[in-house]
């Protein structure tokens, strides 16, 4: 890795490296930080989250049951 910074005609040249340097990687190096990242987020964006999945069960079915018991009533007030 290796840090540039461009000059005042434009050119690139090498400089310690700061906040603001742009960096140069190899290709190796390029393709083990697009692999691990590409991993990594997709490890995010799929895992199977215990947590998420109850919540989502649960106010399922109390959605479905406040709705059951609801209809109930209004299809017995219907009657009346």
């Amino acid at each position: 890795m290796i840090c540039v910074g461009l000059t005042s005609e434009n050119f690139v040249k090498a400089e310690t490296c700061t906040s603001e340097s742009l960096v140069l990687v190899s290709s190796t190096e390029y393709s083990a930080l697009a692999n691990n990242n590409l991993a990594t987020v997709l490890h995010e964006i799929f895992a199977f989250d215990m947590e998420v999945f109850s919540v989502v069960i649960g106010s399922s079915l109390l959605m479905f049951l406040v709705s059951h018991g609801t209809g109930s009533v209004v299809r017995w007030l219907g009657r009346a």
